[in-house]
């Protein structure tokens, strides 16, 4: 899962270029996403739930970077897409391994109640702190 830039605009104010208006899209990997039928189950949903919601918090936490973005060149903004499409990436990565893609259910809860403070909080996303036992 990732996010792909589809319509950016950016506008020309006193020789600085800003953000103008932006989509994106999040699109599905789907060659990396497959699951055996019987296997589909309400834990298996909550994890690929995770992915969809840490993508979307890292491509907030680009909007709010981006509109505060101003440079003489459309790079600073190109640069900061791409840190968030690999920030979002890695912790997807980490969630997978930290929750073995579901299986550990402490971890799943933990990445979860994290996933759920960062959106109602607006901080940005890190891995939780998980419990060395875990």
């Amino acid at each position: 899962m990732g996010f792909r830039p589809g319509r950016v605009r950016v506008v020309e104010e006193a020789s600085e270029h800003r953000l103008g208006e932006m989509e994106f899209e999040m699109v599905l990997n789907a060659a990396g996403s497959w699951a055996v039928v019987s296997a589909k189950t309400a834990e298996l949903l909550a994890h690929e739930q995770g992915h969809f919601d840490i993508v979307g918090l890292c491509y907030r936490d680009l909007v709010a970077e981006a509109r505060t973005l101003r440079g003489r060149s459309r790079n600073r903004l190109l640069l900061a897409m791409r840190e968030h499409d690999q920030r979002a990436d890695s912790l997807t990565r980490e969630y997978d391994t930290q929750t073995e893609h579901g299986r550990n259910q402490a971890n799943q809860q933990a990445w979860q109640r994290q996933i759920a403070a960062c959106r109602q909080s607006g901080m940005q996303l890190t891995a939780p702190p998980l419990n060395a036992a875990e």
